[in-house]
């Protein structure tokens, strides 16, 4: 007889991927592991198998993210092309998905205010992103593509222009234009950049 196979990854992924439809719907704090458990048609027991409380889930949730979307980053600014092609085509290729989730993401930012697991995954998160940035906008500084400016200040507006966009999202009656006006707002900052 052969072994059964491990689908322990795969079972994880389906209980994040109901969580975070639940977490959208009802937010962190009012979804329960029941809920949770439907969601992935799974029994509670089946869900607790794998995470023993909701802050297990929210911290494999995020982590999962993080670590999805720095590799997917660092894919791209690693890439050929100008420095500002590469941020470009990477604040770009996230956006549509972020909005979506940006109801979950401020719940995940609201929990963040007490729990210092997940505070810290958000604090390496932004560090990692912002160094990546700075290192991109380091090199277009020395290619010449870009006037001299603090690499990192630089980088941390470039977040601060995106968390901004996104959390807009939330309150425009037409998030259809919202590409189209971060783009508008990347060239803002880029010509800025301009020597």
């Amino acid at each position: 007889m052969s072994p059964k196979p491990d689908v322990s990854m795969e079972r994880k992924q389906q209980i994040l991927t109901a969580a975070t439809r639940v977490f959208a719907r009802r937010g962190i704090e009012a979804s329960r592991m029941q809920e949770i458990a439907r969601e992935a048609g799974l029994s509670v027991g089946g869900v607790y198998w794998y995470y023993q409380s909701k802050e297990e889930i929210v911290l494999g949730l995020l982590q999962s993210f993080v670590e999805k979307d720095l590799n997917l980053a660092r894919s791209i600014l690693q890439a050929p092309g100008s420095a500002r092609q590469r941020l470009e085509l990477v604040l770009m290729a996230g956006l549509d998905e972020a909005v979506q989730f940006m109801p979950v993401t401020l719940e995940v930012y609201r929990q963040s205010l007490h729990n210092t697991a997940v505070r810290s995954i958000l604090q390496t998160f932004m560090s990692s992103y912002q160094n990546m940035f700075a290192e991109v906008l380091a090199q277009g500084i020395a290619d010449g593509e870009f006037r001299a400016v603090n690499p990192l200040a630089a980088a941390t507006m470039l977040i601060a222009l995106y968390e901004g966009t996104q959390e807009l999202s939330l309150l425009d009656p037409e998030p259809s234009r919202l590409s189209e006006m971060f783009a508008d707002n990347l060239a803002l900052f880029f010509d800025g950049l301009k020597k």
